[in-house]
């Protein structure tokens, strides 16, 4: 969040220099006009080599962009955690000795809540900076087993589980975070010559949207952090499953919920969200009844939309020319989604546009995406090997309300 004023950049030159090792994105700007990236090499990010939303007149020239990470320890729920420890702090310092106890539990305090997380933590922490390899022989190896289930990245090759990685990213003002086209207002100008983007991989994780309110929000902690109630159930399937479900958690779910409960500001409260249906179920052990289970599909651990591995995605600009490009060797080794809650859909959740992409799509791979973008053309593309496990592969998909020569 860079605040509600934003002042953006102008007349910047980025050239003849390596960017590597980035957890999100190599180069990132919003709503900056007369850029020149130039004799780029980028590598090693989790999300995109290049992101630009919002922008007038940029050029892109002479970049080498790849590869993605394809060492990440960790999921997004890592991330989260590390996120939120100052407010984990302000629970504990404001409440830590208020109690809760979950259905078939024993009561603990806010701070033993807090404490477990942690700890949980630092065992992954250990693990990953220390390369300490916890055994049957530790003390802690039970909570080990919680921490790995919880924390590790179960992708055996380090693909991030996040729902997309680009290797350029053109977008109109805003994030780019749900549908294709569904941020608003328009970019203009943008030239990519002679750019090569390559060796992408991604395996998305398909998360939930689950609430009890059907006037609520998705269920979820302070940053859009989802409620993840697949792995916090000990059972999920067919609706009789989901009916039968019981609540047996993890270390972070506790936190989100007993911080739902105690915290009462909203400076540390944030996005979170959690009804009435949801505490009865986890905190008092009430069954879910099929009229009140109201969810979403396709999204990604932090509520966005999964797309797949793209090369070059663009969305929303007016007035475009790609020349010389070359794109090969996209990878998206993700899973087909869950068919409980959303059944067989065309659209997931409000902000899935059916009429661009239907269905789960988390599992697609593209070498350029054109989206709702005019006044374009493309010269000398070469694009190959892109590879999905379960999904479409494309070439070049133009979406919606796009014209390109």
């Amino acid at each position: 969040d860079f605040g509600p004023y934003l002042k953006s950049a102008d007349n910047v030159v980025i050239k003849n220099g390596i960017i590597g090792k980035a957890t999100h994105h190599g180069i990132h700007a919003n709503d900056a006009t007369g850029v020149t990236l130039q004799d780029l090499q980028i590598h090693d990010f989790d999300v995109a080599g290049i992101q630009l939303n919002g922008f007038d007149d940029i050029t892109i020239t002479d970049c080498d962009i790849g590869p993605s990470s394809s060492n990440i320890p960790v999921t997004g729920r890592y991330l989260h955690a590390r996120t939120l420890l100052r407010r984990f702090g302000h629970l504990v310092d404001n409440y830590g000795d208020e109690e809760l106890t979950f259905q078939g539990r024993e009561t603990q305090t806010v701070r033993e809540y807090v404490d477990e997380l942690i700890a949980q933590m630092d065992m992954v922490y250990n693990h990953v900076i220390n390369d300490y390899e916890y055994t049957e022989d530790d003390i802690d190896y039970d909570r080990w087993l919680k921490a790995t289930d919880l924390f590790i990245n179960p992708n055996e090759n380090g693909y991030g589980d996040g729902g997309v990685v680009y290797g350029i990213l053109l977008n109109s003002r805003g994030g780019a975070v749900m549908g294709f086209g569904n941020a608003p207002s328009q970019s203009t100008n943008a030239v990519i010559e002679n750019v090569y983007i390559h060796d992408l991989a991604v395996s998305p994780l398909e998360k939930l949207k689950f609430k009890t309110n059907p006037l609520g929000g998705a269920t979820r902690g302070p940053v859009a952090d989802v409620f993840d109630m697949i792995k916090v159930s000990d059972k999920w399937g067919e609706l009789d499953q989901v009916l039968e479900a019981k609540y047996i958690g993890t270390a972070y779910s506790d936190v989100q919920i007993v911080m739902s409960q105690f915290e009462e500001s909203w400076y540390v409260l944030d996005h979170t969200c959690f009804d009435s249906g949801i505490i009865d179920w986890s905190v008092n052990g009430v069954p879910f009844v099929e009229e009140t289970i109201h969810g979403g599909c396709n999204t990604d651990i932090q509520l966005h939309i999964n797309k797949g591995v793209i090369g070059l995605r663009i969305d929303n600009v007016q007035g475009f020319e790609v020349n010389d490009i070359n794109i090969h060797d996209l990878k998206n080794t993700g899973n087909l989604g869950h068919e409980t809650i959303c059944g067989a859909y065309t659209q997931g959740n409000a902000h899935q546009d059916p009429l661009i992409t239907a269905g789960y799509t988390g599992t697609e791979g593209y070498g350029i995406t054109i989206t709702q973008s005019q006044g374009g053309s493309i010269n000398n593309a070469r694009i190959d090997n892109i590879e999905t496990h379960y999904g479409h592969a494309n070439g070049i998909a133009l979406f919606k309300d796009s014209i390109v020569d």
